[in-house]
């Protein structure tokens, strides 16, 4: 509010606060509030520095967030895509924010029901994050739970347990056993046992 008396309501300011403050709805599980704060900034990020701007793109990304949290995965579809298009002429067709927001799009597509392109993006994102960042970050290991996943939703059991259990091993040293994505995993791998009737 301070920043909206200082510098008027368009001020890339203010669209900072907005997102920052839409963060926090985000985190909380607040989704609408999150949705209508990220639309104001992303409406002054266009004004202010235009529609090819990283600013736009981030926020455009952050809508994407919200609206799969909503369960409007179309929608989310439609704002990852166009983050994507953004990012890719700012940064070539590789980087780890590309790598995140392709994750961010399977996982749309996954909810969609579209195993083919959820398995294309992952293993896309998954590619571009082991080239930049290594094998043991936890980025990886996210893009290997969302590949696991995948292959789990396929039946393809075998390769999914690989891949999860490899995203356990380079999360376990890091945030610990009791991080909620290592629970996260544990449930995904009881889960896929289940479905394959291994109750031992």
């Amino acid at each position: 509010a301070s920043d909206q008396r200082q510098y008027g309501a368009n001020h890339e300011y203010v669209a900072q606060d907005l997102n920052n403050l839409a963060n926090v709805y985000l985190m909380t599980a607040q989704y609408p509030k999150a949705r209508d704060m990220y639309a104001r900034a992303l409406a002054i990020y266009e004004r202010v520095k235009g529609p090819t701007d990283e600013d736009v793109a981030m926020a455009l990304n952050n809508l994407g967030m919200v609206y799969n949290s909503l369960g409007e995965q179309r929608q989310a579809v439609a704002y990852y895509e166009r983050a994507l298009k953004i990012w890719k002429q700012k940064y070539g067709p590789k980087h780890k924010t590309i790598a995140s927001t392709l994750g961010n799009l399977g996982t749309a597509h996954l909810a969609l029901g579209n195993l083919a392109e959820a398995e294309r993006l992952y293993r896309e994102s998954l590619e571009m994050r082991r080239a930049e960042l290594g094998e043991k970050h936890p980025d990886v290991a996210e893009s290997l739970m969302n590949l696991g996943t995948v292959f789990g939703d396929q039946r393809r059991y075998d390769e999914a347990e690989r891949l999860v259990t490899r995203a356990i091993a380079i999360w376990e040293p890091t945030v610990g056993k009791q991080h909620l994505q290592i629970v996260n995993a544990l449930n995904t791998l009881g889960s896929m046992y289940y479905e394959q009737g291994r109750y031992a």
